[in-house]
């Protein structure tokens, strides 16, 4: 859970709208994202939900425009498209450069999958896998 959570390096977290208008601002470098979900009503208190944890090897950017075609993909993955189409227009797409020579981005994932429990994710390491409390949204 996230009071055991150690972090593995500095995660130095940027925000951008789900948009192709933002895909340029996405760093061209490797490192881990969220999905998270914004209303866009005054009474959230700037509020957010996580819904996904993810990481890749290739570049953020290139994985942010993975997603923006997933959107309109109807044979991608259910849980993606469920929460990328359910909350469209208040999805947030969430990432930290990882360097690759400190940490790979799969075990800084893994620690942020064992203290998040996000619930779109379905595969989980080892040790929360059992435990965790919803099938998804």
């Amino acid at each position: 859970m996230w009071q055991n959570y150690h972090p593995l390096t500095l995660l130095e977290w940027q925000t951008f709208h789900l948009s192709l208008e933002d895909a340029n601002e996405i760093p061209n470098a490797p490192g881990v994202y969220a999905f998270l979900v914004k209303p866009s009503l005054e009474a959230t208190l700037g509020a957010s939900y996580l819904i996904y944890v993810g990481k890749t090897s290739r570049t953020l950017r290139e994985r942010f425009r993975e997603y923006l075609r997933e959107m309109d993909d109807p044979f991608g993955r259910a849980k993606v498209l469920n929460f990328l189409q359910r909350y469209n227009g208040h999805v947030h797409f969430s990432c930290s450069v990882i360097d690759i020579g400190v940490v790979e981005p799969e075990a800084v994932e893994n620690e942020l999958l064992k203290a998040l429990m996000p619930p779109a994710n379905s595969e989980f390491p080892a040790e929360v896998s059992r435990i965790v409390p919803y099938p998804f949204l």
